[in-house]
């Protein structure tokens, strides 16, 4: 246990930076409660995000690896959590990027408004982008260890049915926005399209990109050399991508709760640094490899998640609801891991002993034999 508390030194230095400059710029320490609280509930809805992050990280190169852990950290607390709501208000606002900035500080309020007035299209961009993730993941006709054999078996066999991820998102995308108001459907809905569109082309350059990697490794391998780790890039992108659909639906709910921006950057970019740590601390213990349900049971929470971001863009669903949805899944999913080694471990202990006994009094059908 104290081995892996190294993972987090540089996630607990960063933060208390984070939180002595929120301090400085607010004039006192009122707030910061309020920015741990978000951060606590940033890092409750994340741990299926580490966990993916993990996996992906696998096929990176130590380059990549390093860039998505550092560069990515910039990328995630001051791209997703501080630039991204005023990009988001500035286009909505029809405001520059200058006069959004001003209005965060000047009207909180106002701007909190208009942020929270995008919820439509921030749930049909992501919960698309979302969906088609799970989807991938679960529809494939080649993927074996199942963890819910009844339910993903049968979303296995339609791997045979090319492009049935599109399909399936886009039907649920288009239930959605009839249930909603004429105008805030046909925008959700335009979203949710563009959410599938963003994945199917950072799939597209993922795939390309680890083509030309394995091009370039096969050819330095011939030639004795080194070749720079393209497939990286593409995978790098799609995780920063990722990211940011996990967060967006945090970042308006952390607006519902404070219309402080610098609070909500800070306490949501603590989450962030400390979900960027248990992704290094899955990866360096390989943690998948030992818990063999972890990796499922994150995407059924990411799949959650999508659904739940389509639901809440017709109806008002709980923050706490999601997060103990996704919680709950990711410990269920840890327990029945550990509940399977143990029954592993019995078994293999049995078979051992069965094999020791023969060795010793030898094999019934040799008694026989003999006899």
């Amino acid at each position: 246990m104290a081995a892996n508390l190294k993972y987090f030194r540089y996630a607990i230095g960063l933060s208390s930076l984070m939180f002595v400059a929120l301090a400085f710029a607010e004039g006192g320490v009122a707030l910061l409660p309020l920015a741990m609280v978000l951060a606590i509930m940033e890092l409750a809805v994340s741990f299926d995000n580490a966990i993916v992050n993990a996996k992906v990280m696998e096929r990176m190169s130590p380059f990549w690896r390093q860039a998505f852990i550092t560069v990515g950290i910039f990328i995630a607390v001051f791209g997703m959590r501080f630039y991204l709501p005023i990009q988001i208000v500035s286009w909505l606002g029809g405001l520059s990027l200058s006069e959004a900035s001003r209005l965060a500080y000047a009207d909180p309020g106002r701007f909190a408004q208009i942020l929270i007035s995008s919820h439509a299209i921030v749930s049909g961009f992501g919960g698309a982008f979302l969906m088609m993730i799970f989807l991938k993941f679960f529809i494939d006709s080649e993927r074996e260890g199942n963890w819910l054999p009844g339910v993903e078996s049968v979303l296995g066999h339609l791997g045979h049915l090319e492009g049935i991820q599109i399909l399936i998102t886009g039907v649920a995308a288009g239930f959605t926005a009839y249930l909603m108001p004429e105008g805030k459907g046909v925008a959700f809905f335009v979203a949710a399209m563009a959410g599938i569109g963003t994945h199917i082309t950072v799939d597209l350059i993922k795939e390309g990109l680890e083509a030309i990697d394995l091009r370039m490794q096969e050819r330095s391998s011939a030639t004795g050399g080194q070749a720079l780790a393209t497939g990286g890039l593409g995978m790098f992108l799609y995780l920063e991508i990722f990211d940011a659909s996990m967060s967006f639906d945090g970042v308006i709910a952390a607006f519902a709760i404070t219309n402080n921006i610098l609070v909500v950057a800070v306490g949501l970019g603590v989450g962030a640094v400390f979900v960027r740590s248990l992704t290094l601390l899955f990866f360096d213990t390989k943690s998948l490899a030992e818990y063999r349900y972890l990796e499922p049971g994150a995407f059924w929470a990411i799949g959650g998640l999508s659904a739940f971001m389509f639901i809440a863009a017709v109806t008002h669903v709980p923050e706490w609801l999601i997060s103990a949805y996704g919680g709950a899944v990711i410990v269920i999913a840890f327990i029945h891991s550990v509940v399977a080694n143990r029954g592993d471990s019995a078994r293999n202990a049995g078979l051992g002993l069965s094999e020791a006994v023969e060795r010793k009094i030898g094999s019934p059908e040799a008694s026989r034999a003999s006899a």
